[in-house]
């Protein structure tokens, strides 16, 4: 079995409370999406949420839709 490496080089966001799809588009908007365009000019970022209800809000899923081309939004793991 091979080893897979890992290199992080980005810092979570941590939320202390439930968040509204409002909310966390602002958040989406202004601490994880000019931090990507900047490290990752060409598009080949990669950004992972879980299933919390306010990702898999229809808002937020149109907002990684427009913004594909900035990176690729993974789907987590079932």
């Amino acid at each position: 079995m091979g080893h897979v490496p890992l290199a992080w080089k980005w810092c979570p966001v941590f939320l202390e409370r439930k968040q509204a799809a409002m909310r966390y588009l602002d958040i989406l908007a202004d601490q994880v999406h000019p931090p990507v365009l900047h490290f990752y000019p060409d598009g080949d970022g990669y950004f992972m949420d879980d299933n919390a209800t306010v990702h898999c809000a229809r808002s937020v899923q149109n907002w990684f839709t427009e913004h594909q081309s900035d990176f690729e939004h993974l789907p987590w793991p079932s």
